[in-house]
């Protein structure tokens, strides 16, 4: 991603991309610590 290229997106759609990329982590995280 290119800051120049591209449009700057609005808040709100930063922090639902953030937001679901912070949950995508922990699921992924509690499962490695499950699976141990």
């Amino acid at each position: 991603m290119s800051p120049m290229g591209e449009p700057k997106r609005p808040t709100a759609t930063r922090l639902i991309s953030e937001s679901r990329d912070m949950t995508q982590r922990a699921f992924w995280w509690s499962q490695l610590d499950f699976s141990e």
